[in-house]
């Protein structure tokens, strides 16, 4: 039996929120919804899509190949909210075991790997991150640019 391709997502003035089958096709969905919504709430944030568009992919392909690992019955769980003082906050998780993040943040990644690279590349595009204690949960906060 195939699982129903899962894909809701959820409004407010400042923020989206987008639960979704482990798929590439609907990360790459998500990725699209919240810039498309992104680019409609603040005109300051033009200057800041190409890094918040880096770093939701890269938190979300971490979701769903290494949290989820790839299974479709497993679901992903995105939010992001415009604070009024113009931070971007993300919240993503998945329904993986989760991961020792503290001992991997520091890690320099292998130019010559295609992979490794999502925490490096997150962590110098944003503001603050972190995960919660089991690694399955993932803030990340970016000041918007004036």
């Amino acid at each position: 039996m195939r699982c129903p391709d899962i894909f809701k997502t959820s409004e407010t003035p400042t923020s989206i929120s987008i639960t979704f089958n482990s798929t590439m096709k609907n990360l790459d969905r998500a990725c699209k919804k919240t810039i498309e919504f992104l680019k409609g709430k603040n005109g300051r944030i033009k200057k800041d899509i190409f890094s918040i568009h880096l770093v939701l992919r890269e938190g979300l392909t971490n979701a769903v190949k290494h949290g989820n690992e790839n299974n479709p019955e497993k679901l992903v769980m995105c939010c992001i909210h415009l604070t009024p003082d113009q931070t971007l906050q993300m919240e993503i998780e998945d329904q993986g075991m989760g991961f020792d993040w503290q001992n991997s943040a520091d890690v320099f990644p292998d130019t010559s790997s295609e992979g490794g690279r999502g925490l490096f590349i997150m962590k110098h595009y944003v503001s603050d991150y972190g995960y919660n204690e089991t690694g399955n949960r993932l803030f990340l906060k970016k000041e918007i640019s004036c």
